[in-house]
């Protein structure tokens, strides 16, 4: 009885460790292993009850993918979107596609309040694939910061995790200016460690010219059409950070229109962060490092 008790734990304890945060995973990941007498498993029987409780309750009602403010603004999205695209009837066509339950109006005086009226008692599972349909949604995953190579530096681990902490947090914005200061910090790591001078003037750009040159990655150094396109596509993706990262980041203050961060931008912001900072780090480990 007690071994069966101690695995039943400590499997819930496995699996807890997986998920988003939540008070049910901290409630799991908060038990007590000491499960060693009788006593003890009754002990741990009076204290899983609530918590299996809550675990069915999961189950049976999972958790929701957008929040409730993500989910009214991509109801206005696929309201925009059908709005300027199609006419009343063409939308009352499109949305029966996925056997919505509506009474379909023929003359509206605004299609925009009209989609929206219909979306409001639709399901979010339904709401997700219109929006995945009309290419305004993707179900992207963030990469896993473990697979870069083996990191030295503290403040490149600390951002790489703020990263990820924030987008969990629900601070979109904060997530993408994180994203961008991690690749910074990356081309500034670099640059220390091989000794070469640089501006501290917040330049992004500037630094990642600096890197590209002791990584042999700069564009004109390549004769093949291909890998100098590729290279090219750095400096690229270094540019969409940093104005991404002032359209809609927190790192400056803002006139003007202002446009407000999803949780997709920054899914894309910090994806693109992971995927740079692990090929520039790779590429001094592997290739700087062996030609030295």
């Amino acid at each position: 009885m007690v071994v069966d008790h101690l695995h039943l734990l400590m499997s819930l304890k496995h699996y807890a460790k997986k998920w988003n945060e939540s008070s049910l995973k901290t409630n799991i990941l908060d038990l007590d292993e000491k499960v060693g007498t009788a006593y003890d498993v009754y002990e741990l029987r009076s204290r899983l009850e609530p918590v299996l409780n809550d675990l069915n309750e999961f189950i049976d009602n999972p958790p929701t993918t957008l929040s409730p403010i993500e989910l009214v603004e991509l109801i206005d999205e696929i309201a925009q979107t059908l709005r300027d695209e199609m006419n009343t009837s063409d939308i009352n066509f499109y949305l029966s596609r996925y056997n919505l339950e509506f009474e379909a109006e023929e003359i509206t005086s605004s299609k925009r309040n009209y989609v929206k009226s219909i979306l409001s008692s639709t399901s979010e599972e339904k709401i997700l694939k219109i929006a995945q349909d009309l290419g305004l949604y993707s179900d992207m995953a963030m990469l896993d910061v473990q697979q870069m190579p083996e990191i030295d530096n503290d403040y490149i681990k600390e951002y790489a995790e703020k990263c990820r902490i924030r987008i969990q947090e629900g601070d979109y914005e904060g997530a993408i200016t994180s994203a961008r200061t991690l690749v910074e910090t990356v081309c500034m790591h670099i640059l220390d460690i091989s000794q070469v001078e640089y501006e501290k003037d917040g330049k992004i750009m500037k630094l990642y010219r600096q890197v590209s040159q002791v990584l042999r990655m700069d564009p004109s150094l390549y004769e093949s059409d291909t890998l100098r396109q590729i290279a090219s596509g750095f400096f690229s993706i270094i540019q969409g950070l940093a104005g991404l990262r002032n359209d809609l980041g927190d790192a400056h203050g803002r006139g003007g229109k202002v446009y407000r961060a999803s949780k997709r931008h920054a899914i894309l912001a910090v994806n693109a962060a992971y995927v740079v900072s692990d090929y520039l780090l790779d590429c001094y480990h592997n290739v700087v490092l062996k030609f030295d």
